[in-house]
């Protein structure tokens, strides 16, 4: 008996496997999109890096908010990195779900949260793996102006960001399982991205802020995804904070992952598989 439970959790994981390799064969397959998609992050650091360079050099500005210009650089160059962590393109529950191909999930033998959620990974996956010769090429170009990480906090780096895919990902499926009960969210989720984006740290370093701002900033969830990996990185935390900010990315996957549950199982009492 013992034996037959263990053959099967085998075979449940070969399964999820199987559909792993597939996902990411179908997202290779479209590998315009992923080039498009770096192109505007090629785009994006080089304005970053012509706009601060220009910001201190002429304003004769050695340091903003504890970030001197080598760290600024340093901190676009790892977003245009992150970048390729976020999965809001590459998670299509919602879409499924308003145009009626949901149906297709249901009918299957296998878990529909899980298999969204490996969907965000084989998009993280496809991207990373074809943004590495484009961050080779971004490192020989820019190399005098970026930092290099200790050992230390190179794998602390690695974990954080492992820990903010996973609160970005829960979250997009959150969202995204809205529209089981709210319709299409198409625009919504747009929309969030932008603001959550901001607030993340994506857009400029959250040490750029007013102090103001920087309360509604700590009691968000959002800094998990791109502003701390960075500030680990950079060595701009202590281990004491860099703990507090491990756990509390798990704390918040864990809010996240518990409400989404209940967002997606009370929808799909709902689902009618009609579609638009």
């Amino acid at each position: 008996m013992i034996y037959q439970v263990g053959n099967d959790d085998t075979q449940k994981m070969k399964k999820y496997w199987t559909y792993l390799k597939i996902e990411l064969k179908v997202f290779f397959s479209y590998k315009a999109d992923v080039f498009l998609g770096t192109f505007f992050n090629l785009i994006y650091f080089a304005v970053s890096f012509a706009v601060w360079t220009a910001v201190y050099r002429e304003g004769g500005i050695s340091d903003i908010g504890s970030f001197s210009l080598r760290d600024t650089i340093t901190f676009f160059f790892l977003i245009a990195i992150i970048f390729r962590f976020d999965t809001v393109d590459e998670i299509f529950l919602g879409e499924m779900i308003w145009n009626g191909d949901f149906t297709n999930d249901i009918i299957r033998p296998y878990s529909t949260k899980l298999v969204h959620f490996i969907d965000g990974v084989s998009g993280v996956v496809t991207n990373f793996s074809l943004f590495i010769p484009v961050a080779l090429i971004l490192v020989l170009g820019s190399h005098q102006y970026l930092e290099a990480p200790t050992i230390v906090n190179l794998v602390y780096f690695i974990v954080a960001l492992i820990l903010g895919f996973l609160v970005s990902t829960i979250f997009n499926l959150l969202i995204q399982s809205l529209t089981f009960h709210y319709g299409d969210q198409v625009a919504n989720i747009s929309l969030l991205d932008y603001i959550t984006k901001f607030l993340a740290g994506a857009t400029i370093p959250l040490a750029f802020l007013p102090n103001k701002m920087m309360w509604l900033v700590n009691i968000l969830p959002f800094k998990y995804i791109y502003y701390n990996p960075i500030a680990i990185y950079l060595g701009k935390m202590n281990p004491t904070e860099i703990w507090q900010s491990f756990l509390g990315a798990i704390i918040w996957s864990i809010i996240f992952y518990f409400i989404f549950k209940v967002v997606f199982n009370t929808g799909l009492k709902k689902y009618t598989g009609v579609g638009r």
